[in-house]
Order: C-alpha cells, then structure tokens, then sequence
C-alpha cells in the first residue's frame, strides 16, 4: 500500500479519536478499521495498562510504524476520559491534568476555562489535622456541583482551582455559582466557611495550562485587591460575599 494512503487512514482514524464520543469500545472499533484498511496483521486492544498489540506475523517496518503512530492516538484518546474524575486532585494532579486538557483542546480546536477561589476561615498547618477533612469536604461538595468532565483541586492552604473543558469564561462563571451554592447548602460550611476572591480565564490559541492557571490566579488577586475597598460581607452569611 502507498505511504500517502497510510497517511489518509491515520488522518481519518485520529479525527474519528478526537471525537467527543471516543470511549475504549469507539477507541477498539477504530484501530480495528484502520488496521483492516491497511492491511496491517495487528489486532490491537484497549487494556488497563494501555494498548495491547497481536501480532499475526512478523510486522514490517512500515507496518510498525504504522501501528505505533495509531496507538499513540488511541493513547491520547484514552487520557481524555481521564483516571482523575470523583477526586480532588492535588496541585501536582491538577496541574497534569489541565495541562492534559489543554492539550486535547488544541487537538480538538475546543477551549477551556479555569476559576480558582479562595475558601476564607480554612487554616493550614501544624495541629490543623481536620482541616484537611475540610478540604475533602470542599472538593467533594463542587465536584457534586460541576459536569463529569470537569476537574476540582487543591492548590494549597485556601486555594481551589475548577477546571471546565470545552468551556469559556461565561460557562465557568455560571458552574462556579453552582459550587457556591453547594457550598452554602453545607450546614458545616456555610457555618465555618466563606468564598474569597475568584479568578477566570480560559485558554488562549496558543496558549498553556499553566498560562490559563497563571492568568486565572492574577484575576483573582486583581478581585482580592478590589474586594478590599468593599465593605465586610455579612458575618452571619459568609458564603453570601
């Protein structure tokens, strides 16, 4: 078979992977069509740890080249479900995580926006062992609020981040009142707890997660600065600021 049809099967198989809808059966059903299509004697799985190669002869060099670009789609695929869904990541997690998303943006021509906020009252640090279920209870009550898709970590001390694939600011702005509301539905955390300054940016056409996480955390500053000329929110309703 000539390269440029090789070439054309790869082009249609990583644009059927891009799809949304790419779970590990879309996944299998493509690498076996495209396997078909090129005559390649590969059957090619989805397991736990990755792709799984049988081979039915002793492949070409043309022939592994082949398989191995394909399953670096169908890896690329697979991340974008994501391991990370039902748990708050840590700062390392979610820095991977956004910066996994905003790769699979770019790939899919989408975008996608990051809100972090502060948790005011949570205190970090020696003799603190129950904040950190405070913390838990945090990112358990925004991940009730927000899509399966989407991300809530940890960045430390009083710092939340929410991460919103295939949306802009307008999007976020409107999951962050729902996690708000969470919030303030809690009885323990509505009692201890309030929301400080928000920051929101999305991703750029060229732009990193850690440029989106970085545009974020200065819009929250320049909100915390603003804040700061306002008059004290309720102390009965801390979550109302």
């Amino acid at each position: 078979m000539q390269d440029v049809r090789l070439i054309e099967i790869l082009s249609d198989a990583a644009a059927a992977l891009a799809g949304p809808d790419a779970s590990p059966d879309v996944v299998e059903r493509v690498l076996a069509d495209a396997c078909a299509r090129a005559g390649v004697p590969c059957t090619m799985r989805t397991t736990s740890s990755g792709i799984h190669f049988d081979w039915r002869r002793t492949p070409g060099r043309r022939d592994h080249a082949f398989v191995s670009v394909l399953a670096d789609c169908a890896r690329l695929a697979l991340a974008a479900g994501g391991a990370s869904a039902g748990r708050t990541l840590d700062a390392h997690g979610f820095s991977l995580e956004l910066e996994r998303a905003a790769s699979m943006a770019r790939w899919r021509n989408q975008t996608l926006a990051v809100a972090v906020f502060e948790v005011t009252g949570l205190e970090m640090g020696p003799g603190m062992i129950d904040q950190f279920d405070v913390v838990s209870d945090v990112g358990a009550l925004a991940l009730s609020a927000v899509r399966q898709d989407d991300r809530v970590g940890h960045l430390g001390a009083d710092q939340f981040a929410l991460l919103f694939p295939r949306a802009g600011t307008f999007e976020s702005r409107s999951a962050f009142k729902r996690v708000k509301a969470a919030l303030a539905a809690n009885d323990r955390m509505s009692r201890d707890l309030g929301i400080g300054a928000v920051g929101y940016a999305e991703l750029g056409e060229a732009g990193s997660g850690a440029e989106v996480l970085a545009a974020a955390r200065e819009r929250q500053s320049q909100a915390r600065m603003r804040r700061a000329y306002l008059a004290p929110v309720d102390p009965t309703h801390p979550l109302a600021g």
